[in-house]
């Protein structure tokens, strides 16, 4: 039964604020049967299309939602982010740009902005004067979002991550602790504390902050390829294996023939696989119960998907 334009905006609407986003946008397609032409039905299909990653599907309706409303700020914001989502990181910047100028008070398109002011930071073509113009602009953007938003998160979480892309981990920490005092269940903000612990060393907090994020965002493939990503540093260094080869290789010589090239190939073949898969194990071996629980749920997930 295709449902009315009113009920469905409501319907719509409504499971947006649950997260149910596959659903709202199967209603507003319902609604949209009826009245092909409401801007309302039309801004929520693009808002629900983009947020269940819908990517091929979100960006004309977007676009047919800023084409019913050419001076709707929310409007443009979709668009805006949903180009942000396709990886069009410099053309999303310039469609946010623009709705900002519609409304400059809107906390939400400064942190989009910044977000994509920061991923045209992370490019490692850049000259370091660009790149730092370019976080320079995504902070002021997210103060500017403080400012107008105090008590939520992303502003907060821009700084974390313009830190991160400084290489300030204590920065990026001190920021997403920020966020998770206005937002305490913020998986991004747990996800930005696992990596800012990743970075000094500390693979078994980063562990926990990864599975913390897991939990409140299960949709989320993120944290759980953070979690996979752990490594931490080895017990034996770039120095002990280069004397262990030499020690190897005159061992080797002494013993001579085929045993001794034998013992010498074993021994470089082995500290390359500890150079290789050493880093992962140690880390894993420093995780908690629970992190190691998530990893082994994932390697199951993944052995018995259908397709595989």
């Amino acid at each position: 039964m295709t449902a009315t334009p009113s009920s469905a905006r409501e319907r719509a609407r409504a499971l947006i604020g649950l997260g149910r986003y596959a659903e709202a946008a199967a209603t507003a397609r319902s609604g949209l049967a009826t009245d092909p032409d409401d801007p309302g039905l039309a801004l929520l299909y693009a808002i629900a299309l983009c947020e269940s990653g819908s990517l091929d599907e979100a960006l004309p309706a977007a676009e047919r939602a800023v084409a019913l409303q050419p001076g709707s700020a929310s409007a443009h914001q979709i668009l805006g982010w949903a180009t942000y989502k396709s990886g069009r990181y410099a053309e999303a910047a310039d469609r946010l740009a623009h709705t900002l100028s519609l409304d400059p008070h809107a906390a939400e398109s400064h942190v989009m902005r910044g977000e994509a002011l920061l991923k045209l930071a992370s490019r490692s073509r850049l000259r370091p004067r660009r790149r730092d113009e370019l976080i320079a602009e995504a902070e002021a953007h997210a103060a500017e979002a403080v400012r107008l938003e105090p008590a939520a998160a992303g502003g907060y979480l821009v700084h974390a991550k313009a830190c991160l892309t400084l290489g300030s981990a204590a920065g990026a920490a001190g920021w997403a602790e920020k966020a998770l005092s206005v937002e305490p269940d913020h998986p991004v903000g747990h996800e930005i504390l696992g990596l800012a612990a990743q970075r000094h060393g500390d693979a078994a907090a980063a562990a926990d902050h990864y599975v913390d994020a897991g939990s409140l965002d299960p949709r989320s493939d993120t944290s759980i390829k953070l979690l996979r990503s752990v490594r931490t540093s080895l017990p034996i260094g770039g120095l002990a294996i280069f004397f262990i080869i030499r020690a190897a290789r005159t061992l080797g010589g002494i013993l001579g023939g085929v045993v001794g090239v034998i013992m010498v190939v074993a021994v470089i073949l082995a500290l390359v696989g500890y150079q290789l898969y050493g880093p992962r194990w140690h880390g894993r071996r420093q995780m908690s119960d629970q992190a190691r629980r998530a990893l082994a749920r994932d390697r199951e997930l993944r052995r018995w998907r259908p397709g595989r």
